[in-house]
């Protein structure tokens, strides 16, 4: 499912009192199960990659019209850890 973004510009620092989209199935207790599979699986890997310094981070401030920064950022990192 695609990111639903805010209307109009929004870069750091946003008004957190702009009527947000959200999703039918953004429900509290979807949400918390979401958190527990967050700090049960994924959690422990991003941690695994981090401490061996191979961890990339990335934030799509943009949604998917930044993803065309993502490709060489990755390719630059990849040619860093294999050197």
């Amino acid at each position: 499912m695609p990111a639903m973004l805010p209307e109009g510009e929004c870069k750091l620092g946003c008004n957190r009192e702009v009527d947000w989209k959200k999703r039918d199935d953004d429900t509290n207790d979807i949400i918390k199960l979401r958190m527990e599979v967050y700090h049960k699986e994924t959690k422990p890997v991003l941690k695994y990659w981090e401490e061996r310094d191979q961890l990339l981070r990335f934030v799509p401030y943009n949604g998917v019209d930044d993803m065309d920064k993502l490709v060489p950022l990755v390719e630059n990192h990849l040619t860093n850890v294999s050197d």
